[in-house]
């Protein structure tokens, strides 16, 4: 591939992905969560109590960075660090009781948003969408 092919993938990634944060930050203005912090307690709420290096994982972020989120999340009392009594090492993060209606509401809400975004796109650009999405995973997986 030449070199300009792929500063032509990775600018177009800069674009569309701040695009989406843009969508997503308007749409949940009133909340007063970054769209991180929003993941955050959507994962916690799906998975359960998690290690940072878990959380830094699924959202493709380094531990500090994911720290660093967990830090303002405690903050504002919607999680918190939790030690485990049988190895004192492995700290969990958890959510503090009645984030999960947050929770709630922000999975209704982006799944608003992003029929807001999606819903003039055909079922055959989705695909197309999803199918590109797929070979760029894999190929950024080392798959191909």
């Amino acid at each position: 591939m030449e070199a300009a092919n792929g500063k032509i993938v990775i600018d177009l990634m800069r674009q569309v992905s701040a695009k989406f944060e843009k969508n997503l930050r308007q749409h949940f203005n009133d909340c007063n969560l970054t769209v991180p912090q929003m993941n955050v307690i959507s994962l916690l709420s799906r998975y359960g109590e998690m290690r940072i290096s878990d959380i830094s994982g699924k959202m493709g972020l380094t531990n500090g960075t994911t720290s660093g989120i967990i830090d303002r999340l405690e903050r504002i009392e919607l999680v918190k660090r939790v030690r485990l009594e049988e190895d004192r090492r492995v700290v969990k993060v958890v959510l503090i009781k009645g984030v999960d209606s947050l929770n709630t509401d922000y999975d209704s809400r982006l799944c608003d948003c992003l029929d807001k975004m999606f819903g003039k796109v055909t079922r055959e650009e989705l695909q197309t969408i999803v199918k590109g999405l797929n070979i760029l995973n894999d190929i950024l997986d080392d798959k191909r």
